[in-house]
């Protein structure tokens, strides 16, 4: 049976009034009234599409084919449905209706419709190659809905599972890049997860699905306060989400993209292995743990991998202030991946927030931490060197595209064909940059370490259970002796490394080289693993290592292995 489209008497109950004027492009003039600039609960449909069209947002009611719009939705998430729809012009479109999530009656009701009118207005506001255009609005089924371009990619994961060999650093890129967009306008997302990002038929991630998004500066219209408890994703939330501790901000945000950017990478929700909502709280909220490292990183090399999954761990600091922004984030990404630079479309803010003349643009000259190869693999700033501030807006890189010589120089050296100057000159600056490469990282190895504090809060962020120690070793001078007040840098990222690679919850007890009690303690650099309380653990050391003083996380054997870069495993059977 086909559709038809509404009454006369129906479009007009819900449309803008008549001394709204409309130019051809649909977009109207505002007229001059204070009282439009409040959305409430009590007013009538019909005033909150005036008010919205007033606003910017566009109404394509009467351009929308119902005849040829689906019946029931092919997609549905947490708290709406999507329709297929079709414009009068044969444009496919997606049309999505809030869910109702109050009891029937006319005061939910009304709050019903101030939420699905919020949400318009804050997705009207953004513009970004990275975010779901919003076409306009629409009433459909006497319920206003939001219509935007039809994807026939279908959502991150779903696009993943069609094309696995997608480039997926790119997509991290555009996710990245959508996000940081929303902060830089003080725009919180609230539910950033691969089920809203959708991919365009020319390969472009774009955020969608803007219902639980709050503006973090005042805008041109407002909305009454409505107290409602909206719902989370579980797998995606920070742990202060989960036991309601927070409210949504741009550190939870933060949180949530490090979950997405691993979708992107495994083409998998996170914690798969985990069955129930209510064991992933557990996991993330009670034991504090992370999701397992992949085994694979497409389209990324090893070190690039590295960097991207210390980025991501930063991402679920178990404390918010401990995370990245995700502008540190974007920058780290736009570092990374195999793409050429030709690939690569430069990041750019482009103008969100046309009505409220409010943009913040101070992304072209925003400050964000530089970080050494060796500071990446931690999951916060360890010291002041990692706090160094740089210009992450600037124009210039280097990239394939540009030249490692000067111009005249490299004109002299091709001008009389003598390719091997220039095969000379690359091999000792590469041999240059190697040395000293190494040689600060040995520096900073050696002289990195961390105070009580900062250890325990590092380990803390790790979702490492810490007790009490009845070890005594303080003395600092003693190599084979490390305490809090002076444990090295490398020793505390091993305790990472442990955790992510034996997937065991780890229990240590301080830091000492003390207390080998048979079948109880090993220890790793000065910190004792409770083995008794780990059976996990245990049985992953018994077997692994056959024989007291083998080399954890080391194909090399030694009996002691005290050597810096080694972990020490001495169990007693």
């Amino acid at each position: 049976m086909t559709e038809m489209p509404p009454s006369v008497d129906q479009v007009n109950s819900l449309m803008v009034p008549d001394d709204t004027y409309r130019s051809d492009s649909c977009v109207p003039t505002r007229p001059t009234r204070s009282s439009s600039d409040v959305v409430s609960s009590g007013m009538p449909p019909s005033e909150v599409v005036s008010i919205l069209v007033q606003h910017g947002c566009v109404d394509l009611t009467n351009r929308i084919d119902f005849g040829q719009c689906g019946h029931t939705p092919i997609s549905g998430g947490g708290s709406g449905d999507v329709y297929r729809g079709k414009f009068i012009q044969g444009e496919e479109v997606a049309i999505k209706c809030i869910r109702p999530y109050l009891p029937p009656g006319e005061e939910n009701g009304q709050k019903f419709l101030k939420r699905t009118a919020r949400e318009l207005y804050l997705w009207s506001l953004l513009k970004h190659r990275n975010v779901m255009e919003l076409l306009g609005l629409v009433v459909f089924r006497d319920r206003l809905a939001m219509v935007s371009p039809w994807m026939n990619n279908g959502t991150l994961v779903t696009y993943i599972e069609g094309n696995p060999a997608v480039d997926r650093h790119k997509l991290c890129v555009d996710i990245a890049s959508g996000v940081a967009y929303l902060h830089e306008n003080k725009m919180t997302h609230g539910d950033i997860k691969g089920a809203n990002v959708l991919v365009s038929d020319d390969g472009v991630a774009k955020l969608a699905d803007f219902g639980c998004s709050k503006l973090e500066k005042t805008s041109a219209l407002r909305f009454t306060t409505t107290e409602t408890a909206l719902g989370f994703s579980t797998r995606w939330s920070a742990p202060e989400i989960l036991n309601e501790s927070k409210e949504p901000d741009q550190t939870t945000d933060v949180y949530a993209l490090g979950m997405t950017l691993l979708e992107a990478i495994t083409g998998m929700i996170p914690f798969p292995d985990i069955g129930n909502n209510l064991a992933v709280y557990n996991a993330v909220v009670l034991q504090g743990k992370f999701p397992p490292r992949p085994e694979q990183f497409p389209s990324f090399g090893d070190n690039e991998a590295n960097a991207l999954w210390a980025i991501m761990l930063k991402s679920w600091a178990r404390r918010p202030a401990h995370r990245p922004s995700s502008f540190a984030v974007l920058n780290v990404l736009q570092g990374l991946g195999t793409s050429s630079a030709s690939d690569r479309a430069p990041h750019q803010f482009t103008d969100p927030l046309p009505l409220s003349q409010s943009l913040d643009r101070r992304y072209l000259s925003r400050q964000s931490p530089m970080q050494s190869p060796d500071s990446m693999h931690r999951p916060i700033p360890q010291n002041s060197s990692d706090l160094l501030l740089g210009n992450s807006g600037s124009t210039e890189s280097y990239d394939a595209a540009t030249p490692l010589l000067p111009v005249k120089a490299s004109q002299r050296v091709y001008s009389g064909n003598k390719w091997y100057k220039i095969t000379l000159q690359l091999l000792i600056v590469s041999i240059v940059a190697t040395i000293v490469f190494y040689t600060m990282a040995s520096i900073s190895a050696a002289d990195c370490t961390y105070s009580q504090k900062d250890a325990q809060e590092l380990i803390e962020s790790y979702g490492i259970i810490a007790v009490s120690s009845g070890g005594n070793c303080t003395n600092k001078s003693n190599p084979r002796c490390t305490s809090y007040e002076g444990i090295q840098c490398h020793t505390v990222r091993r305790l990472e490394e442990l955790s992510s690679i034996t997937r065991c919850e780890i229990i240590i007890t301080g830091a000492t080289e003390t207390g080998h009690v048979p079948g109880e303690y090993s220890h790793g650099n000065g910190y004792a693993l409770n083995l008794r309380k780990t059976s996990c653990l245990n049985s992953y050391i018994r077997s692994h290592y056959k024989a007291a003083g083998t080399c954890l996380l080391t194909d090399i054997g030694n009996k002691y292995c005290d050597k810096t870069s080694y972990w020490d495993v001495t169990y007693y059977k």
